[in-house]
């Protein structure tokens, strides 16, 4: 397909949602400021979306669940990984109001994997900082997600959502590695999503 003809690589249809819509990456480094927190570099090529975090189970969002940049990370073996202080920071929440479930191994230490769900919150087609009125997309992680101790060096990168969560909620996904713009979508038909 050439770059011309990639403008929508998915159907729009209102049975079959679309979470991200032409979200940009970038050939250079950026930066974004988290709400209410620093100014974060991005490095060259990372595709960054916008995410909160809940405890498992709830059917919407609150309104008072803060939003922070992740890396959409698709050589990330887990479902999603963030340090100790950004939950605390970033989200808001104590991480130990996450129940503990199990542990995983990164970068050769042992973290802590705790119940909780991430939300996508949908871009503005085009850009990747401004989000759409849509809801967000509950990712639902029964497995967990990882949370990295302060004491653990290498706890300041940026949170990663990974390959593993998204294949579990059967999302797809189109990278135009040309237009550097990402499309993420639910096959799921007569999914409410505003």
């Amino acid at each position: 397909m050439s770059p011309s003809t990639c403008d929508t690589p998915f159907a729009e249809t209102k049975d079959v949602p679309t979470i991200l819509r032409k979200l940009p990456f970038y050939e250079e480094q950026t930066t974004l400021r988290v709400p209410g927190g620093p100014a974060v570099a991005i490095k060259h090529h990372q595709i960054v979306v916008w995410v909160s975090l809940t405890r498992p189970g709830l059917s919407q969002l609150p309104v008072e669940a803060r939003r922070f940049p992740a890396v959409l990370d698709t050589g990330f073996n887990g479902n999603f990984l963030i340090a100790e202080q950004q939950v605390v920071e970033w989200a808001g929440i104590a991480p130990q109001e996450f129940q503990w479930i199990n542990f995983l191994v990164a970068d050769g230490q042992p973290i802590a994997l705790r119940d909780a769900d991430v939300w996508i919150h949908p871009n503005q087609p085009g850009f990747r900082d401004q989000l759409s009125a849509g809801r967000p997309f509950r990712l639902e992680l029964h497995d967990g997600i990882g949370v990295w101790p302060s004491a653990i060096p290498g706890a300041r990168r940026l949170p990663l959502l990974g390959l593993l969560g998204l294949r579990r909620a059967d999302l797809q996904a189109f990278l135009d590695c040309w237009r550097c713009r990402v499309w993420l979508r639910t096959p799921k038909r007569f999914w409410f999503f505003g």
